[in-house]
């Protein structure tokens, strides 16, 4: 039972209870309110925020495509360093993705590829060939069952075939590497 402030043990009367009850609920109002103030603020300013943050997001690019991808070797082709090398070098393919073979559509594999070029023109080389490099990409890729896709052992089989078969379309060995920074398959 509540008590009086001037004598503890006797009981409040009606009118103190009903005094008291009011700042109980006002605490749990003022909660409420201040919840739902967040709540709307969210909900109004995200559409209006979203966009003006969306330009540097996309600038930034994926944070994978920050990584550097491995250069050198030793089969003879530089590294990518000096005058003719760089970054014109490297040719990416983001997000392929395509249906294994016998999985009646109920598998898939998503994909990104890098393709290290022969010399700094290869970038003009792909995309004036764009379809038939993804073409060739995709229809290679398709043949092989989830099996032969998920074995780590046959990747590098896979890549050198995938590689002997853009330079066939491509020609003169344009294609050094072949690299898959991304290999899902779901």
């Amino acid at each position: 039972m509540s008590t009086n402030d001037e004598t503890p043990d006797a009981p409040l009367d009606a009118d103190q209870e009903a005094e008291a009850a009011p700042a109980k609920s006002r605490k749990g109002l003022l909660l409420g309110a201040v919840a739902v103030g967040i709540g709307l603020g969210a909900w109004q300013g995200a559409p209006r925020l979203a966009p003006r943050l969306a330009p540097c997001a996309a600038d930034a690019g994926p944070v994978w495509a920050a990584i550097p991808l491995p250069f050198g070797g030793g089969d003879g082709h530089g590294g990518g360093h000096g005058e003719e090398g760089g970054t014109d070098r490297f040719v990416q393919f983001d997000d392929l993705i395509l249906n294994p073979a016998g999985t009646d559509g109920t598998r898939f594999l998503v994909l990104s590829l890098a393709l290290e070029m022969k010399d700094g023109s290869g970038q003009g080389a792909i995309e004036a060939r764009d379809p038939e490099v993804r073409d060739v990409i995709l229809t290679l890729l398709s043949t092989k069952t989830v099996e032969e896709l998920a074995d780590v052992t046959a990747r590098p089989a896979i890549r050198e075939e995938l590689r002997l078969r853009l330079n066939e379309l491509l020609g003169d060995g344009a294609v050094v590497r072949l690299y898959l920074p991304r290999f899902v398959i779901q």
